[in-house]
């Protein structure tokens, strides 16, 4: 699979994602939980957080919510807060950096912030986990 595809359309890297991390590792599947994800557009769901909500429709047409006439609207503002204050990960200035310095930049950005220090293998945004050596550490 890309690394591009990855990155979904709201800004989040999936390949930090507790549901993608347990994916990739593949972790035992808790009875009664999804807790499997192989990113949102290897699904083509396109965007797991803005989808159904998406105030103009048009978030199958674009690559990236930059790319929309009104970003960043109302729902990925709020979906933003929620992440920065639970998870400190801001999908608006993710996208800014996307849109300043390209994918390429971005995943490489992405997978040095969440780099276990232990084993080298890539923190979980969501719990703080490494799934390789079970390290936990605080990004962010």
């Amino acid at each position: 699979m890309d690394k591009k595809d990855l990155v979904a359309p709201c800004g989040m890297y999936c390949g930090i994602c507790d549901k993608y991390l347990a994916y990739s590792h593949k972790l035992p599947k808790k009875r009664g939980k999804v807790c499997y994800c192989k990113g949102c557009r290897p699904q083509n769901k396109n965007c797991s957080f803005i989808k159904k909500k998406c105030e103009t429709g048009k978030i199958y047409e674009i690559d990236f919510c930059f790319e929309c006439n009104i970003f960043p609207c109302g729902i990925l503002k709020k979906g933003s807060i929620k992440y920065k204050d639970r998870y400190h990960y801001d999908f608006v200035e993710k996208l800014s950096q996307i849109k300043n310095n390209g994918t390429d930049w971005f995943i490489k950005e992405q997978e040095n912030l969440f780099k276990c220090s232990k084993c080298g293998d890539t923190i979980c945004v969501h719990n703080q986990k490494c799934y390789s050596c079970n390290k936990e550490e605080i990004i962010g």
